[in-house]
Parts: C-alpha cells; structure tokens; sequence
C-alpha cells in the first residue's frame, strides 16, 4: 500500500515561468541600462530605400520602428540630407558628412 504524499501549495495561480522581478521593472530601477537601450533605439537609422525621380528624390528611413519620407533639405536627428542618389543617401550635421547606403542600417 503507498502512503500519502502531502504536498503544500504556495500559490496555485502564480505562473511558474514568470519572471519574479519584470525585466520593465530592471530597466527602469537602472538608469545606466535606460541610457544603452535609448541610445541603440534612438540614434539607429536604416536607409530602406529611394524613391527615385532626377528631379526630386525622395529617401525612405526607418527609425525607432517607424518609416519616414525624407527629401532634400529635409533634417533626421540633426543631420541636414544633402544628396539622394538611386543606392544613399548622404546627410551632414556641421562639418561631417555621413553615407547611408540602401538597406544598411547606422548609429548617428
């Protein structure tokens, strides 16, 4: 004959592959980790493509998830764009230029 096994249950409703501590809550109590996530979130662009026409070019951005329509003149993080071509696109903030190559993905 087996004998009973009594086992206490601490809490039945509690999912046992939830995490204790959220991650939201890790992140918001550290501001140095805050800091690295703005930083790769807000400073990465991708030039996702042109839409080309000689006379008025336009360039299609992907940043912070979002897409934007750029034109000459127009600015993204600070950066002036100075040249649309078929494959870059070429922004300049100052004195120093940055080429955004179709499909590639840079920090500013």
């Amino acid at each position: 004959m087996a004998h009973p096994v009594h086992a206490k249950v601490i809490n039945p409703k509690r999912d046992p592959f939830d995490m204790i501590v959220s991650a939201k809550s890790l992140v918001a109590s550290s501001p140095k980790i805050q800091r690295s996530i703005n930083k790769d979130v807000i400073e990465s662009v991708k030039l996702t493509g042109v839409i080309w026409d000689p006379e008025n070019p336009y360039a299609v951005v992907q940043m912070r998830g979002k897409k934007k329509i750029l034109r000459i003149g127009d600015t993204i993080r600070h950066h002036k764009v100075i040249k649309i071509s078929k494959s870059n696109m070429v922004i300049q903030k100052k004195k120093s230029k940055v080429t955004l190559e179709v499909g590639k993905e840079k920090r500013l």
